[in-house]
């Protein structure tokens, strides 16, 4: 059983794979995955021979890149996801926090899908506590609509609420998909 966890920035991933990880389920994040594909040499070469730069494509550089627009997204995204999913495929993980699945086309690797969803408010109030007046928050719109990520989930995890309650939800949806989670 392969699990992914989707949605959009700021709307709880991390969060539910984290209380995964601590109940024993193995998990894994394309993002910390990314953070290493990223400085592989061969990436590293083709980053920097498409921005034209002698100097290594750092995730700061990578972040003001993407900033820039459609076209450097989608440069980087040709660049970088096939290396990703390459990874991805290799990983024994069951629980797999993938962002961007929809938008890579990576679901059919998956035999479930879990969007962690939220109101803008909460995503908006997240990214601006997470980075502060530094919050780009034309972000949210980079990644498709969660009403569309809803369309191909098996399961769907307000984290809105207390944590206490989407612990509670995350737990009922692991038992439901038949997940051992260890005593917590």
């Amino acid at each position: 059983m392969r699990i992914a966890i989707t949605g959009g920035i700021a709307s709880g991933k991390s969060t539910l794979l984290q209380m995964l990880r601590e109940r024993g389920i193995s998990t894994l994040s394309a993002d910390a995955l990314a953070g290493d594909v990223l400085w592989e040499k061969g990436i590293q070469g083709q980053l920097m021979g498409h921005f034209k730069t002698r100097e290594p494509v750092s995730p700061v550089v990578l972040k003001s890149l993407l900033s820039q627009g459609d076209e450097n997204r989608r440069a980087v995204n040709r660049i970088l996801h096939p290396a990703i999913a390459s990874e991805l495929d290799r990983s024994s993980a069951v629980v797999i926090e993938v962002p961007l699945l929809l938008e890579t086309c990576l679901h059919v690797a998956f035999q479930s899908i879990w969007v962690a969803t939220c109101t803008k408010h909460t995503q908006i109030d997240r990214l601006r506590a997470r980075y502060g007046n530094a919050a780009n928050l034309e972000q949210v719109s980079w990644q498709l609509d969660s009403k569309v990520a809803i369309s191909f989930a098996d399961s769907v995890i307000s984290t809105d609420g207390e944590p206490g309650e989407t612990l509670t939800t995350l737990l009922q949806e692991a038992k439901r998909w038949g997940l051992t989670l260890a005593v917590s």
